[in-house]
């Protein structure tokens, strides 16, 4: 039913892959209308798999995160096309009492911000117990686990955490404890929406490396949403790049790294400081969007330097490029 894909981040071989998302669509509907803010969306996750979705603030990737995730459907904003399989289960079709027990203990997620997440009345250990609890398991294995859990965050104190509220930590503490609180349950996916982006760079490092462990020491997947490509450079197997609710490159990170054939992605990386490069050459700078993307053909065309006449009339798709994907029609390849 679904395709064969060999997870970068795995030594085995999956007959299908962990999370499959096909086509998938989310609109917003108003009283002026109805518009796709995600559209023909379409990517898949082997277990042991660390892939990101990179773009810029608007470009689809948490609602595609909160749309696996089951948190959008609302009377105003929904998944209007396409399907979500976790395994060989249809999540697009699930009712929201099976996906709420599927929330935890089979795929789980980091948000931004801790401190809007974590309930700011309750001690930390009655967080993290209650994920137990609620399940039947008896409260002292519940509180044995938690505490288990923030130790293998790096709590130092996990004796001192449990009995704490949210506040009395620092950014980066709440945020190990987010990732204790995701991970309880040991979930088969774990999606990261850009929980380093309030952190300075050496505790963003810290958190880095913890996921990057726990990914690999349970075998979960994992995607991780950033608008910074640097973050992901060591981290994840493969980049889904996305602009305007369009995916519009794939690839390998060495690749994409490498050689970039989007002008989108060429001008994300080289609008990345290289503190190594003696000649300080100045950065891209991605040209600003006067006005709103066209209805019409390419939406990234106003920014472009490379558009034609085509780019305006007809939209890009993903197009096979080797081992990779790119949605141009003058990829950076055939301008060399």
């Amino acid at each position: 039913m679904h395709s064969t894909r060999v997870g970068t981040g795995s030594d085995q071989v999956n007959s299908s892959p962990l999370l499959s998302v096909h086509n998938l669509e989310i609109t917003l509907r108003t009283q002026k209308g109805s518009r796709r803010l995600v559209q023909e969306v379409s990517f898949d996750v082997a277990a042991g798999e660390a892939v990101a979705i990179v773009g810029e603030s608007g470009s689809g990737k948490t609602l595609t995160a909160l749309s696996i995730m089951g948190l959008i459907n609302s009377r105003n904003l929904a998944q209007s096309d396409g399907s979500i399989y976790l395994g060989d289960l249809n999540l697009s079709e699930l009712p929201d009492g099976q996906f709420r027990a599927l929330r935890g203990s089979e795929l789980a997620m980091i948000y931004q911000d801790p401190m809007t997440s974590l309930n700011p009345l309750m001690r930390i250990g009655k967080q993290l117990t209650e994920v137990f609890t609620i399940r039947g398991i008896a409260k002292d294995v519940a509180i044995a686990k938690s505490r288990e859990a923030l130790v293998g965050v790096g709590l130092p104190d996990p004796d001192r955490a449990m009995v704490s509220y949210p506040h009395e930590f620092s950014g980066g503490m709440r945020q190990r404890i987010m990732i204790a609180l995701a991970m309880l349950l040991e979930p088969k996916l774990l999606i990261a929406d850009e929980p380093t982006t309030a952190l300075d760079v050496t505790i963003q490092q810290q958190i880095l490396a913890l996921v990057q462990v726990e990914q690999r020491r349970r075998n979960m997947g994992l995607i991780w949403i950033t608008h910074d490509l640097g973050v992901v450079a060591q981290l994840v197997d493969r980049v889904i790049v996305m602009y305007n609710g369009r995916i519009v490159e794939v690839a390998t990170t060495h690749d994409l790294f490498e050689r970039p054939l989007h002008p989108y992605t060429e001008g994300l990386i080289g609008s990345i400081p290289k503190p190594q490069d003696s000649a300080r050459k100045p950065l891209i700078a991605i040209p600003t969007a006067t006005s709103a993307p066209p209805t019409q053909g390419c939406s990234f065309k106003p920014r472009c330097e490379y558009a034609r006449d085509i780019c305006g009339t007809q939209t890009p798709q993903l197009t096979q490029v080797n081992s990779r994907q790119v949605a141009c029609f003058f990829p950076v390849q055939e301008r060399s």
